[in-house]
């Protein structure tokens, strides 16, 4: 994860600032944004393979800025989590019809 140390924590396994419909709207970006960032990877129909598992959000200390840890766990072809770091930033302040540019990207493989 990025450390910043102005950071305001949203949404963690410990932490819940945001309202349902908040909550759901960064889930979706967050898969989106790994989606859009990693497109070249490989073939976008494993993505069906990838359930959501874990999600933090936190607003940086920057205007519109964002870090996201967004895990996903796959059980085929073989079960595996694949981690998200990124440091998103909004060009239209928008949770229901967001526009952004993920500016950092880390993407891990763990169990």
């Amino acid at each position: 994860m990025y450390s910043s140390t102005q950071a305001h924590i949203l949404f963690s396994a410990k932490t819940d600032n945001l309202n349902d419909t908040q909550e759901k709207q960064f889930w979706k970006l967050a898969r989106a944004a790994a989606k859009r960032a990693t497109k070249g990877d490989g073939n976008e129909d494993n993505w069906r393979y990838l359930k959501d598992d874990t999600l933090y959000v936190a607003k940086t200390k920057r205007q519109h800025q964002y870090e996201i840890a967004y895990q996903v766990k796959a059980t085929k072809p073989l079960p595996v989590k694949v981690n998200y770091d990124m440091l998103i930033k909004f060009t239209k302040n928008s949770l229901e019809k967001p526009r952004y540019k993920v500016q950092k990207l880390d993407v891990n493989l763990g169990e």
